[in-house]
């Protein structure tokens, strides 16, 4: 349940963290997501930090992601959006 996305210089790491049931703990009911970035020339990202990490991530409306894929693709999109974040700022 792991994903890498890489957009030149930066890196993108994406984790979905399954979910259990409360009444049944061998059961999955969904995931959450947490993203690292950090660049691949081992600069920082913005400032002096190395990468930037998400907490765990579940959708706006929701207490979890129904799939590994939304878990994944909000993921990226997150990292995604950060990187872009930095480069119109200038921090690239």
């Amino acid at each position: 349940m792991h994903r890498d996305a890489t957009d030149a210089p930066y890196h993108i790491s994406i984790n979905a963290v399954p979910k259990y049931n409360p009444s049944a703990p061998a059961e999955v009911i969904g995931y959450s997501v947490r993203v690292t970035v950090a660049r691949t020339d081992r600069k920082p990202v913005q400032g002096t930090f190395l990468n930037e990490h998400s907490d765990d991530m579940v959708p706006l409306h929701g207490d979890r992601f129904l799939t590994i894929g939304e878990a994944l693709d909000h993921g990226e999109a997150w990292g995604r959006h950060c990187i872009a974040q930095w480069r119109e700022a200038g921090a690239h």
